[in-house]
Protein backbone atom coordinates (compact mmCIF):
# COMPACT_ATOMS: atom_id res chain seq x y z
CA UNK A 1 0.00 0.00 0.00
CA UNK A 2 1.09 3.25 -0.77
CA UNK A 3 1.92 5.80 2.12
CA UNK A 4 -0.66 8.28 3.10
CA UNK A 5 2.18 11.00 2.41
CA UNK A 6 1.46 10.20 -1.24
CA UNK A 7 -0.46 12.49 -3.10
CA UNK A 8 -3.26 12.09 -5.59
CA UNK A 9 -4.55 14.54 -7.51
CA UNK A 10 -8.08 14.57 -9.03
CA UNK A 11 -9.03 16.46 -12.60
CA UNK A 12 -12.53 17.22 -12.74
CA UNK A 13 -13.42 18.97 -16.16
CA UNK A 14 -16.61 21.07 -15.83
CA UNK A 15 -19.15 23.68 -18.16
CA UNK A 16 -22.25 25.12 -16.99
CA UNK A 17 -23.49 21.86 -14.61
CA UNK A 18 -22.86 23.34 -11.32
CA UNK A 19 -24.92 21.49 -9.42
CA UNK A 20 -24.17 18.22 -10.77
CA UNK A 21 -20.43 19.21 -9.99
CA UNK A 22 -20.78 19.71 -6.85
CA UNK A 23 -21.59 16.06 -6.25
CA UNK A 24 -18.85 15.07 -8.10
CA UNK A 25 -16.27 16.78 -5.69
CA UNK A 26 -18.10 15.23 -2.67
CA UNK A 27 -17.33 11.95 -4.33
CA UNK A 28 -13.71 12.92 -4.11
CA UNK A 29 -13.12 14.72 -1.01
CA UNK A 30 -15.05 11.70 0.78
CA UNK A 31 -12.78 9.23 -0.62
CA UNK A 32 -11.63 7.04 2.39
CA UNK A 33 -7.71 7.47 1.08
CA UNK A 34 -7.08 10.88 2.89
CA UNK A 35 -4.20 12.53 0.62
CA UNK A 36 -6.41 13.51 -2.38
CA UNK A 37 -6.21 17.54 -3.88
CA UNK A 38 -9.15 18.14 -6.28
CA UNK A 39 -8.84 20.28 -9.11
CA UNK A 40 -11.15 21.60 -10.75
CA UNK A 41 -11.23 22.87 -14.30
CA UNK A 42 -13.90 25.53 -15.25
CA UNK A 43 -13.93 25.60 -19.00
CA UNK A 44 -15.72 28.90 -19.92
CA UNK A 45 -19.01 28.33 -17.76
CA UNK A 46 -21.29 31.23 -17.05
CA UNK A 47 -23.76 29.42 -14.59
CA UNK A 48 -21.70 30.63 -11.01
CA UNK A 49 -19.78 27.54 -11.16
CA UNK A 50 -16.70 29.76 -9.37
CA UNK A 51 -19.61 30.46 -6.60
CA UNK A 52 -20.15 27.38 -6.07
CA UNK A 53 -17.30 26.06 -5.45
CA UNK A 54 -16.16 28.73 -3.84
CA UNK A 55 -18.41 28.61 -1.14
CA UNK A 56 -17.20 24.83 -0.64
CA UNK A 57 -14.28 26.54 1.43
CA UNK A 58 -11.96 23.50 0.89
CA UNK A 59 -7.77 24.02 0.69
CA UNK A 60 -8.36 20.52 -0.74
CA UNK A 61 -9.75 21.84 -3.87
CA UNK A 62 -7.84 24.13 -6.77
CA UNK A 63 -9.52 25.86 -9.09
CA UNK A 64 -8.57 27.18 -12.66
CA UNK A 65 -10.98 28.90 -15.01
CA UNK A 66 -10.49 28.90 -18.76
CA UNK A 67 -12.23 31.96 -20.16
CA UNK A 68 -13.97 31.32 -23.63
CA UNK A 69 -11.67 32.97 -25.38
CA UNK A 70 -8.97 30.70 -24.19
CA UNK A 71 -11.25 27.76 -24.78
CA UNK A 72 -10.11 24.67 -26.45
CA UNK A 73 -12.38 22.08 -25.85
CA UNK A 74 -12.18 19.40 -22.88
CA UNK A 75 -9.06 17.19 -23.95
CA UNK A 76 -7.30 20.56 -23.67
CA UNK A 77 -8.55 21.42 -19.80
CA UNK A 78 -7.59 17.73 -18.93
CA UNK A 79 -4.31 18.61 -19.45
CA UNK A 80 -4.50 21.80 -17.81
CA UNK A 81 -5.59 20.09 -14.71
CA UNK A 82 -2.66 17.57 -15.74
CA UNK A 83 -0.23 20.31 -15.27
CA UNK A 84 -1.29 22.00 -12.00
CA UNK A 85 -1.48 18.90 -10.42
CA UNK A 86 0.67 18.15 -7.96
CA UNK A 87 0.13 14.38 -7.05
CA UNK A 88 2.76 11.39 -7.85
CA UNK A 89 -0.97 10.16 -9.08
CA UNK A 90 -3.21 11.69 -11.22
CA UNK A 91 -7.53 10.38 -11.82
CA UNK A 92 -10.07 12.33 -13.98
CA UNK A 93 -13.73 11.94 -13.32
CA UNK A 94 -16.63 13.66 -15.58
CA UNK A 95 -18.57 16.50 -13.81
CA UNK A 96 -21.71 13.84 -13.84
CA UNK A 97 -20.15 10.68 -12.62
CA UNK A 98 -19.25 10.09 -9.16
CA UNK A 99 -16.32 7.69 -7.21
CA UNK A 100 -17.17 5.36 -4.79
CA UNK A 101 -15.41 5.74 -1.17
CA UNK A 102 -12.60 3.29 -1.99
CA UNK A 103 -11.58 3.73 -5.30
CA UNK A 104 -8.27 5.42 -4.53
CA UNK A 105 -7.32 3.31 -1.80
CA UNK A 106 -8.01 0.13 -3.97
CA UNK A 107 -6.30 1.75 -7.52
CA UNK A 108 -2.76 2.81 -5.41
CA UNK A 109 -3.05 -0.97 -3.99
CA UNK A 110 -2.92 -2.53 -7.16
CA UNK A 111 0.14 0.28 -8.20
CA UNK A 112 1.56 -1.11 -5.17
CA UNK A 113 1.35 -4.38 -6.10
CA UNK A 114 2.72 -4.13 -9.83
CA UNK A 115 5.88 -1.98 -9.85
CA UNK A 116 5.96 -2.08 -13.91
CA UNK A 117 2.04 -1.07 -13.93
CA UNK A 118 1.71 2.61 -14.79
CA UNK A 119 -1.87 2.94 -15.28
CA UNK A 120 -4.93 0.87 -13.23
CA UNK A 121 -8.89 1.43 -14.40
CA UNK A 122 -11.48 -0.27 -12.62
CA UNK A 123 -15.22 -1.48 -13.16
CA UNK A 124 -17.99 0.84 -13.57
CA UNK A 125 -21.58 0.73 -12.43
CA UNK A 126 -23.58 1.94 -15.62
CA UNK A 127 -26.21 4.90 -13.58
CA UNK A 128 -29.46 5.38 -15.23
CA UNK A 129 -32.32 7.12 -13.85
CA UNK A 130 -31.13 7.23 -10.80
CA UNK A 131 -30.14 3.10 -10.42
CA UNK A 132 -27.36 0.87 -11.31
CA UNK A 133 -28.22 -0.87 -14.39
CA UNK A 134 -25.29 -3.02 -14.89
CA UNK A 135 -21.62 -3.39 -14.30
CA UNK A 136 -19.29 -3.05 -16.97
CA UNK A 137 -16.17 -4.85 -17.54
CA UNK A 138 -16.83 -7.48 -15.29
CA UNK A 139 -16.47 -10.64 -17.95
CA UNK A 140 -13.05 -9.70 -19.99
CA UNK A 141 -10.12 -7.18 -17.47
CA UNK A 142 -7.79 -6.42 -19.90
CA UNK A 143 -4.20 -5.78 -18.60
CA UNK A 144 -0.66 -5.59 -18.16
CA UNK A 145 0.60 -5.52 -21.99
CA UNK A 146 -2.78 -4.43 -23.34
CA UNK A 147 -0.44 -2.70 -27.13
CA UNK A 148 -3.16 -4.59 -28.89
CA UNK A 149 -6.18 -5.77 -27.42
CA UNK A 150 -6.85 -1.26 -27.40
CA UNK A 151 -7.12 -1.79 -30.32
CA UNK A 152 -9.59 -4.49 -30.18
CA UNK A 153 -12.05 -3.39 -27.77
CA UNK A 154 -13.07 -0.15 -25.68
CA UNK A 155 -11.09 -0.81 -22.39
CA UNK A 156 -12.81 1.32 -20.25
CA UNK A 157 -13.52 5.46 -20.04
CA UNK A 158 -12.22 8.86 -18.64
CA UNK A 159 -13.15 8.45 -14.97
CA UNK A 160 -12.04 4.69 -14.40
CA UNK A 161 -8.50 6.00 -14.72
CA UNK A 162 -5.36 6.77 -12.10
CA UNK A 163 -2.16 6.90 -13.87
CA UNK A 164 1.45 8.00 -12.55
CA UNK A 165 1.71 11.59 -13.90
CA UNK A 166 4.87 11.67 -15.08
CA UNK A 167 4.06 8.42 -17.27
CA UNK A 168 1.37 10.08 -18.95
CA UNK A 169 3.18 13.45 -19.42
CA UNK A 170 5.83 11.36 -21.11
CA UNK A 171 3.05 10.40 -23.38
CA UNK A 172 2.23 13.84 -24.28
CA UNK A 173 -1.26 13.42 -22.19
CA UNK A 174 -4.82 13.91 -24.08
CA UNK A 175 -4.87 14.55 -28.11
CA UNK A 176 -6.48 18.36 -28.36
CA UNK A 177 -7.54 17.91 -31.58
CA UNK A 178 -10.06 14.83 -30.47
CA UNK A 179 -13.35 15.43 -29.36
CA UNK A 180 -14.68 11.45 -29.59
CA UNK A 181 -12.67 8.33 -28.18
CA UNK A 182 -10.61 10.55 -26.44
CA UNK A 183 -9.69 8.25 -23.57
CA UNK A 184 -9.55 5.08 -26.17
CA UNK A 185 -6.55 7.05 -28.42
CA UNK A 186 -4.86 7.86 -25.01
CA UNK A 187 -4.56 4.47 -24.18
CA UNK A 188 -3.53 3.25 -27.47
CA UNK A 189 -0.76 6.07 -26.85
CA UNK A 190 0.03 4.64 -23.57
CA UNK A 191 -0.15 1.26 -24.24
CA UNK A 192 2.39 0.84 -26.13
CA UNK A 193 4.92 2.13 -23.61
CA UNK A 194 3.33 0.95 -20.37
CA UNK A 195 1.68 -1.44 -19.12
CA UNK A 196 -1.86 -1.10 -17.07
CA UNK A 197 -3.14 -2.55 -14.01
CA UNK A 198 -7.39 -2.93 -13.12
CA UNK A 199 -9.36 -3.00 -9.80
CA UNK A 200 -11.73 -5.80 -10.85
CA UNK A 201 -14.95 -3.77 -9.31
CA UNK A 202 -16.80 -1.09 -10.04
CA UNK A 203 -15.77 1.97 -8.12
CA UNK A 204 -17.84 4.82 -10.63
CA UNK A 205 -20.95 5.63 -10.87
CA UNK A 206 -21.05 6.27 -15.16
CA UNK A 207 -23.96 8.77 -15.66
CA UNK A 208 -25.83 7.33 -18.93
CA UNK A 209 -27.22 10.42 -20.32
CA UNK A 210 -29.56 9.68 -24.06
CA UNK A 211 -29.60 14.01 -24.62
CA UNK A 212 -25.63 13.69 -24.16
CA UNK A 213 -25.10 15.69 -27.49
CA UNK A 214 -21.76 14.09 -28.38
CA UNK A 215 -24.56 11.11 -28.53
CA UNK A 216 -26.96 12.59 -31.19
CA UNK A 217 -27.13 12.25 -34.94
CA UNK A 218 -26.06 15.90 -35.68
CA UNK A 219 -22.53 14.58 -33.81
CA UNK A 220 -22.52 10.92 -35.63
CA UNK A 221 -20.52 12.63 -38.67
CA UNK A 222 -18.02 14.01 -36.54
CA UNK A 223 -17.43 10.92 -34.87
CA UNK A 224 -16.66 9.39 -37.88
CA UNK A 225 -14.00 11.84 -38.68
CA UNK A 226 -12.26 11.49 -35.44
CA UNK A 227 -12.28 7.64 -36.08
CA UNK A 228 -10.47 8.53 -39.37
CA UNK A 229 -7.81 10.54 -37.49
CA UNK A 230 -7.25 8.03 -35.26
CA UNK A 231 -6.57 5.63 -38.31
CA UNK A 232 -4.23 7.85 -39.51
CA UNK A 233 -2.66 8.60 -36.69
CA UNK A 234 -2.03 5.36 -36.02
CA UNK A 235 -1.76 3.80 -39.02
CA UNK A 236 2.40 2.40 -38.70
CA UNK A 237 0.10 0.21 -35.78
CA UNK A 238 -2.80 -1.00 -38.03
CA UNK A 239 -0.58 -1.53 -40.99
CA UNK A 240 1.21 -4.81 -39.04
CA UNK A 241 -2.26 -6.52 -37.88
CA UNK A 242 -3.19 -9.82 -38.99
CA UNK A 243 -5.87 -9.74 -41.23
CA UNK A 244 -8.01 -11.02 -37.54
CA UNK A 245 -6.56 -8.37 -35.59
CA UNK A 246 -7.63 -5.95 -38.43
CA UNK A 247 -11.03 -7.38 -38.11
CA UNK A 248 -11.44 -6.84 -34.58
CA UNK A 249 -10.46 -3.65 -34.91
CA UNK A 250 -13.52 -3.19 -37.27
CA UNK A 251 -15.76 -4.47 -35.46
CA UNK A 252 -14.60 -2.38 -32.21
CA UNK A 253 -15.57 0.54 -34.52
CA UNK A 254 -18.53 -1.23 -35.58
CA UNK A 255 -20.19 -1.58 -32.36
CA UNK A 256 -19.68 1.77 -31.11
CA UNK A 257 -21.10 3.64 -33.93
CA UNK A 258 -24.09 1.73 -32.72
CA UNK A 259 -24.21 2.57 -30.22
CA UNK A 260 -23.59 6.20 -31.42
CA UNK A 261 -26.81 5.68 -33.69
CA UNK A 262 -29.29 5.83 -31.37
CA UNK A 263 -32.11 8.15 -32.86
CA UNK A 264 -34.96 7.26 -34.99
CA UNK A 265 -33.10 9.51 -37.98
CA UNK A 266 -30.36 7.27 -37.70
CA UNK A 267 -32.41 3.91 -37.49
CA UNK A 268 -31.13 2.24 -41.15
CA UNK A 269 -27.87 3.18 -40.45
CA UNK A 270 -28.17 1.39 -37.27
CA UNK A 271 -29.58 -1.49 -38.87
CA UNK A 272 -26.63 -1.37 -41.17
CA UNK A 273 -24.26 -1.54 -38.86
CA UNK A 274 -25.49 -4.51 -37.36
CA UNK A 275 -25.45 -6.48 -40.56
CA UNK A 276 -21.50 -5.46 -40.79
CA UNK A 277 -21.22 -6.34 -37.11
CA UNK A 278 -22.86 -10.14 -38.10
CA UNK A 279 -20.36 -10.52 -40.66
CA UNK A 280 -17.48 -9.49 -38.67
CA UNK A 281 -18.59 -11.60 -35.46
CA UNK A 282 -21.70 -14.12 -36.83
CA UNK A 283 -21.91 -15.12 -32.63
CA UNK A 284 -24.87 -16.29 -31.26
CA UNK A 285 -25.32 -13.09 -29.42
CA UNK A 286 -24.38 -10.28 -32.18
CA UNK A 287 -27.30 -12.31 -33.93
CA UNK A 288 -29.42 -12.12 -31.24
CA UNK A 289 -29.12 -8.12 -30.73
CA UNK A 290 -29.61 -7.53 -34.56
CA UNK A 291 -32.93 -9.32 -34.57
CA UNK A 292 -33.70 -7.70 -31.10
CA UNK A 293 -32.88 -4.19 -32.75
CA UNK A 294 -34.53 -4.51 -35.94
CA UNK A 295 -37.71 -4.80 -33.58
CA UNK A 296 -36.94 -2.04 -31.28
CA UNK A 297 -37.62 1.49 -31.27
CA UNK A 298 -35.18 3.74 -30.64
CA UNK A 299 -36.95 4.79 -26.73
CA UNK A 300 -36.22 1.08 -25.76
CA UNK A 301 -32.64 1.23 -27.03
CA UNK A 302 -31.31 1.65 -23.68
CA UNK A 303 -33.26 -1.10 -21.64
CA UNK A 304 -32.49 -3.33 -25.03
CA UNK A 305 -28.73 -2.55 -24.04
CA UNK A 306 -28.96 -3.35 -20.02
CA UNK A 307 -31.00 -6.63 -21.08
CA UNK A 308 -28.11 -7.62 -23.42
CA UNK A 309 -25.48 -6.91 -21.06
CA UNK A 310 -27.49 -9.15 -18.20
CA UNK A 311 -27.54 -11.75 -20.88
CA UNK A 312 -24.19 -11.83 -21.76
CA UNK A 313 -22.86 -11.90 -18.32
CA UNK A 314 -25.56 -15.36 -17.54
CA UNK A 315 -23.56 -16.75 -21.13
CA UNK A 316 -24.44 -17.82 -24.44
CA UNK A 317 -26.28 -21.21 -23.21
CA UNK A 318 -28.84 -18.74 -21.40
CA UNK A 319 -29.82 -17.14 -25.01
CA UNK A 320 -30.21 -19.72 -26.70
CA UNK A 321 -32.80 -20.95 -24.13
CA UNK A 322 -34.41 -18.04 -24.31
CA UNK A 323 -34.71 -18.07 -28.16
CA UNK A 324 -35.69 -21.27 -29.18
Amino acid sequence: MCAESTLVSAVIVTHNRKDILLKSIESVLTQSYPNVECIVVDDKSTDGTADAVAELNDGRIQYIYIPAEESKGGNHARNVGLRAANGKYVAFLDDDDFWLPEKTTLQLEAFASSPKVKMVYCFRYFFYKSRYCWIDGAKDPSVGDVSKTTFEKIITSTSTMMFEREALLDIGGFDESLGFWQETELMMRFSQKYEIGCVEQPLLLYTVNLSDPNKLSNKYEEWKKAIEYIEKKHADILSGFSAEQRKRWELMVCRDAINRCNTKKLRAQRRALYDEACRLSPSLTMRVKRTLNYQATSRATLSLRACMARLNLLGCCLVERIIK
